[in-house]
């Protein structure tokens, strides 16, 4: 009898080993990207865009105002051309929204892309991306006159368009998806 409860208690002992190591190569082999504190910097960063993304139109329709009144009283004669002050101040204005908005979505890529997020959030960070980089060439282009209203109006559409790409990414985001889940 004996000679068997020493090959039980061998076969036992040879074998944890290689259970240890199985457990082992399966733990590291989950996705460990799926940090918590980057997971709230990166809805975080989303909700910040989200308040920019707002104030950003509400300074565009202020712009888009000014430049329906550009022929009005004295502002006629600086609007034609194109060196109406109040203008360029708004306009500087909205600039200054946009390129800290693409400051935090470019952070919030990265932080997606460390944490292996999901393909959807990386697509909705990557069309935020081309609407910010649209809106911005188009506000270049606008010159403080009564004819800037339609560009304006796009404007105001392509950053509706990316805030509602960023609802849904917040959504992804803190729906605990944000890390390759």
């Amino acid at each position: 009898m004996q000679p068997a409860i020493l090959f039980l208690f061998l076969s036992t002992a040879l074998a944890l080993p290689s259970l240890q190591l199985r457990v082992a190569n399966s733990t590291s082999n989950r996705n460990n990207t799926c940090d918590p504190q980057k997971t709230a910097l990166l809805t975080d960063g989303i909700q910040r865009n989200i308040d920019l993304q707002m104030k950003e139109i509400q300074s565009l329709k202020t712009l888009e105002n000014l430049a329906k009144s550009a022929n009005t009283t004295l502002r006629a004669a600086n609007s034609t051309s194109g060196n109406d002050p109040i203008y360029k101040v708004q306009q500087s204005e909205v600039a200054k929204l946009q390129q800290e908005g693409i400051t935090i979505r470019t952070e919030n890529q990265k932080i997606a892309r460390e944490l292996k997020s999901p393909s959807a959030l990386q697509k909705g960070l990557a069309s935020v991306a081309i609407e910010q980089n649209s809106a911005r060439v188009m506000l270049r282009g606008l010159v403080a006159g009564r004819n800037d209203t339609a560009m304006i109006g796009a404007l105001v559409k392509g950053v509706e368009e990316g805030l509602k790409i960023n609802g849904e990414n917040l959504g992804v985001a803190k729906g605990g998806k944000g890390c390759g889940k």
